[in-house]
């Protein structure tokens, strides 16, 4: 909700550097007075009301509203925070120079007028009044909604504090107005404090501070939760949330109608704006539920469909994991499957609002499959073909053809991400013949109409420059709107290797032109991070790979990468954390999915006497990690621009299974 002017903004930093401090004070209150998530219309708070009044040199005075009711919000976030034990006396120090600034600057404009100062008086008075109603209802085991409202009134007291000064300002003269906006004032407030309570629920509950939104939940719920990633998955599922959530644009809308009858105001947008975010709250929590439920209904209605003759040794890790990844795909995989809401609210508008996949993951289970049954005594032709044959099935049937991540959301154009990677699976199994049938349209358009030549970058969609169809032309402006064009270096170097692995000779140019400047893209001289996916591990390995198959076919440009090659080893290996695994980041905790992909891309350098050692402990973690039905645990890996990230431990068991069966073999 982005209403405020920059000039608000601009013109409280120019009268904070005017204060009479040295450098380093004015410095600490100027990274005090920082927005950060804060609604921005703090900023300009008088503004918003502004219309409402009819007073003499109203901007000038205005504008010191405004950063007196600024530097007011301030004192009240730091004496909040000056509340907490574990926070620094400092806080109410510096919370002491946001008061006395904005009573000065209030004094400038009131003077000694006592209609004024009885209200500040009575305001402030509110203020503290809020802390200690807080603590009353904490220890109520039965908190009224009414006792609620006069918490969320008296918190926002200071915020009157601008109602008040304008109406005073217009000599009282529009008492009318300034009843109907106090009024509204108390229906915001209450909406928005019942908005923060849901924002705030864990923290509050970890805090042990009162928030209506635990209170109604435990109630609800009972009170024995240990499990603070269960207790907000509980908070949702129950419908908790999204039941405040509404309460909550009642009072928006309630403030909104009261509003009106004040005349036309900045206020209006404001109240406006929280309606839209909270609608857009309320959709989001549906959408959650939504996948929530159909995660569960897939899952339990699943069923055999495929079988695979094999008696498994459950002594082997490997084939206690073969096992598991044998038995999902009798059931179709069913833990694979991405599921999305992509709404008309969103602005899509397709025949539904729920999407399910799982051709691109298919894709690359299959991949590894393929590796495991070159590395491994199992013979797994038969899953593979099915498999193939699956993602054949699963291509689109247009002018463009190839494959969408989503295929029934008509936004999502066909990817080169995708088409490298069904391209890697049907050569790898000799099936070339697909790719010259059903490929090649989809990479003569990338590279006519999506790569550019100068800088050696491919865009990730395929999507003709030139006589595009209305479909094309909406996936166009989802991209510039929703996802982005590229180039995306994960998404280049998983296609380039398909050319690479295709016909290196005939897409030669494209190939080393196109691997210059993912090489120029590499972070710190030592990795490569994804635009698509979560942590540095799989880019790194895709751009790795790709280094090593241009290598194999021009070995005159040895020079240019295996320099950059040889430092990215160390990098990885460096990286291994001590009890062998790898995490998404240097903070992180060790996965099994990072761990793989880690090794897997220390496994294409050839020379790795010296590595011996990292790769024992890489792969114990793996064996150690593994979990009693063979799996390995779900790991965030594809990370969509929209809701939560998306995991599979099908997927990183397939992973895993390809490095140990790779490391058996190396």
């Amino acid at each position: 909700m982005k209403i405020n002017n920059p000039v608000h903004q601009e013109n409280f930093i120019s009268y904070i550097k005017e204060l009479p401090f040295d450098k380093e004070t004015i410095s600490i209150i100027l990274k005090a007075s920082e927005l950060g998530n804060n609604p921005s219309f703090y900023l300009e708070y008088a503004s918003l009301f502004q219309n409402s009044f009819t007073i003499k040199d109203q901007e000038a005075k205005v504008k010191l509203l405004n950063i007196a009711g600024y530097l007011c919000y301030i004192y009240s976030l730091l004496l909040d925070a000056s509340l907490d034990k574990d926070t620094k006396h400092n806080n109410l120090l510096l919370s002491g120079i946001f008061l006395e600034e904005s009573i000065k600057l209030l004094t400038s404009l009131f003077g000694l007028n006592k209609s004024f100062w009885s209200c500040w008086n009575l305001r402030k008075k509110d203020v503290f009044k809020a802390s200690k109603i807080g603590k009353e209802l904490f220890h109520q085991s039965e908190v009224s909604l009414a006792e609620y409202e006069k918490l969320c009134d008296a918190k926002s007291a200071l915020g009157k504090i601008a109602l008040d000064a304008l109406f005073i300002l217009s000599d009282n003269t529009e008492k009318t107005n300034y009843e109907k906006l106090m009024e509204s004032h108390k229906y915001f407030s209450i909406g928005f404090q019942i908005s923060d309570d849901i924002e705030d629920f864990i923290e509050d509950y970890a805090n042990k501070e009162f928030n209506f939104a635990v209170y109604i939940f435990l109630n609800k719920n009972g009170k024995n939760f240990t499990d603070i990633k269960e207790l907000k998955k509980i908070f949702y599922i129950s419908n908790t949330a999204s039941d405040l959530y509404n309460l909550a644009l009642s009072y928006y809308e309630k403030a909104l109608i009261t509003a009106k009858d004040a005349g036309e105001n900045t206020w209006l947008e404001a109240i406006s704006g929280k309606i839209r975010e909270t609608k857009s709250a309320i959709s989001s929590i549906n959408e959650y539920l939504t996948i929530i439920k159909t995660k569960t209904s897939i899952k339990e209605n699943s069923i055999k469909i495929n079988s695979f003759e094999y008696e498994f040794n459950k002594n082997s890790i490997i084939e206690l994991g073969l096992n598991y990844l044998i038995k999902e795909w009798e059931k179709d995989y069913p833990e694979v499957k991405h599921i999305m809401v992509l709404s008309n609210y969103e602005g899509f508008k397709n025949d539904k609002d729920l999407h399910i996949t799982d051709i691109f993951q298919r894709g690359i289970i299959t991949n590894n499959l393929i590796d495991i049954h070159s590395n491994y005594k199992i013979d797994l032709s038969m899953v593979i073909s099915n498999e193939i044959n699956y993602l054949f099935k699963n291509r689109n049937n247009d002018e463009v053809g190839c494959w969408s991540y989503f295929p029934s959301v008509k936004e999502i154009a066909p990817d080169a991400d995708d088409l490298g990677q069904m391209m890697q699976v049907f050569i790898k199994n000799n099936k070339k013949n697909i790719v010259d049938d059903y490929c090649i349209n989809g990479i003569k358009i990338l590279l006519d109409d999506c790569y550019n030549e100068k800088t050696g970058g491919i865009e990730t969609w395929i999507i003709p420059k030139e006589n595009q169809t209305e479909k094309q032309k909406t996936q166009k402006k989802f991209n510039d709107t929703k996802w982005g064009s590229g180039p995306d270096i994960d998404v280049m170097a998983n296609f380039l290797y398909a050319l690479s692995i295709c016909s290196y000779e005939k897409y030669k140019s494209v190939i080393e032109n196109g691997t210059d400047y993912i090489f120029s893209k590499i972070e710190n001289d030592s990795f490569w991070n994804s635009r698509w996916y979560y942590g540095w591990q799989y880019g790194t390995m895709l751009c790795v790979r790709l280094g090593f198959e241009v290598l194999r076919n021009n070995p005159d440009l040895n020079d240019k990468y295996l320099p950059i090659l040889l430092k990215t080893r160390d990098y990885i290996t460096k990286s291994q954390q001590k009890n062998g695994g790898w995490a998404m980041s240097s903070a992180g905790h060790p996965d099994p999915l990072s761990t793989a992909l880690a090794l897997s891309t220390l496994m294409l350098y050839e020379k790795l006497e010296n590595n011996q050692i990292t790769l024992s402990k890489g792969i114990a973690f793996l064996e150690n990690t593994q979990q009693q039905d063979g799996s390995w645990e779900a790991v965030p890996f594809i990370k969509p621009k929209l809701n939560e990230p998306y995991k599979s431990k099908v997927i990183s068991s397939s992973y895993v299974l390809n490095t140990l069966t790779t490391y058996n073999n190396f």
